[in-house]
């Protein structure tokens, strides 16, 4: 019997061995794959991390992307206002010059104009200047009718 007892608790204690060791091996392997686990939730917190600032970086961008098409519709339109007020420049530069060219006609035509009053009042002062009834130019007889008519179409040409 107590050999029997013996080999029973003999067998028992070798199963115990047995369960004994692979619970140590399987809490060997818990140990192994909480680190594991552990890790790998470190890498994954890392990882979302990693993810929201890049997340915030890509929104900053987007944001002052917005801004910057703004900026730039705002710019384009600043350029055409320019663009426009140039054009409209140089409309009114063209029609200066216009009138400075029209100006400076005018000027030569009332240049000619007091030319051609003077001398028609020089003509006149000489028509009346002379005594003997000669054309002060040409010289040719003039009565006193042809005088006066001399002296009416002077006046005409003066006051004209």
């Amino acid at each position: 019997v107590d050999f029997k007892n013996y080999q029973k608790f003999n067998t028992e204690n070798n199963e115990f061995s047995r369960k004994l060791q692979k619970i140590r091996k399987i809490e060997e392997e818990k140990v192994l794959i909480e680190r594991k686990i552990e890790n790998e939730r470190a890498d994954l917190e890392v990882k979302v991390r990693n993810k929201q600032d890049r997340y915030k970086d890509l929104k900053m961008k987007a944001e002052q992307g917005a801004k910057n098409r703004v900026r730039l519709l705002e710019l384009e339109k600043k350029m055409k206002e320019i663009k426009l007020l140039e054009e409209q420049s140089e409309e009114i530069r063209k029609e200066g010059s216009e009138l400075n060219v029209k100006i400076n006609s005018i000027k030569g035509q009332i240049e000619r104009l007091e030319k051609d009053n003077k001398d028609n009042q020089e003509k006149l002062h000489l028509l009346r200047e002379n005594p003997e009834g000669e054309c002060p130019l040409c010289e040719a007889k003039l009565n006193a009718e042809r005088k006066r008519k001399i002296e009416v179409n002077l006046n005409e040409e003066i006051n004209f």
